[in-house]
């Protein structure tokens, strides 16, 4: 159970808005299950795509080499690092990219695995691939200044995430109400992004970065006295943060 515990503590940095204690922990699990690694495989070390994405961290995932082993997530967080360099054209050639790493790696278990654990797993698969490509795609609309679809691709992400199975800690660790609450904002729709931010809080207790999105909607709504009540349950929850946020990073 001890790697499961840096799960757990990855996780907690990672909703505390800790990046260096979430590279910290990633670097010493990696240490624990895999204390002979090569040098190559050490590149990858301490940088955990999903947590890269989830702190912004556009510019370390672009340096960085696609990862051989999990190459689908790599084109899918560098097509998210290009979409915010204002690179469209590269977004969707890595989300090109994505769709072709993503089959072959599917072939690819479907050979290795019992088919009774393939079948299981393909269902969960299915449904995190839907939320994946809908966010991206939202991500590539709003890129396009069409934040109409975008609202619509992440209210589907939102009904799949809703249906995904109990786990701890979650399988989904960037809820798409934040991103559906930040997109809202840009669109100047304050009282639904509000609505928004309060249903996740109801999912995802003490969320920082949806405080802070509760917070904004608030204050843009000139409601001062609940506003006041947001950042102070935000800074509370995000005291521990070394990150500093924006509506536009949600």
């Amino acid at each position: 159970h001890y790697g499961h515990v840096y799960a757990f503590l990855i996780y907690s940095y990672s909703m505390q808005g800790n990046y260096a204690k979430v590279r910290n922990a990633l670097e010493r699990v990696f240490d624990l299950n895999f204390p002979n690694a090569s040098a190559e495989e050490r590149i990858y070390r301490g940088n955990d795509v999903n947590q890269l994405v989830r702190f912004r961290k556009w510019d370390e995932i672009l340096k960085l080499p696609v990862d051989p082993e999990r190459p689908s997530a790599w084109h899918w967080a560098r097509a998210l690092a290009h979409l915010a360099k204002k690179d469209i054209p590269a977004a969707e050639a890595e989300r090109k990219a994505l769709v072709e790493a993503a089959a072959a790696e599917i072939e690819m278990m479907s050979k290795m695995m019992p088919p009774e654990q393939f079948a299981k797993i393909s269902e969960i698969g299915k449904r995190l691939d839907i939320i994946m490509y809908a966010k991206l795609d939202a991500a590539i609309a709003v890129a396009k200044g069409d934040r109409e679809t975008a609202v619509e691709l992440l209210k589907k992400a939102i009904v799949e995430e809703d249906q995904v199975d109990y786990n701890e800690p979650p399988i989904i660790q960037d809820p798409s109400r934040e991103t559906l609450g930040g997109v809202l904002m840009q669109m100047g729709k304050f009282a639904e992004a509000e609505k928004v931010f309060r249903e996740d809080l109801k999912y995802t207790r003490n969320n920082g970065r949806s405080l802070f999105g509760l917070w904004k909607s608030l204050e843009a709504q000139k409601k001062a006295k609940e506003a006041a009540e947001a950042e102070k349950q935000f800074r509370e929850a995000w005291k521990y943060a070394d990150t500093e946020l924006r509506i536009e990073d949600l």
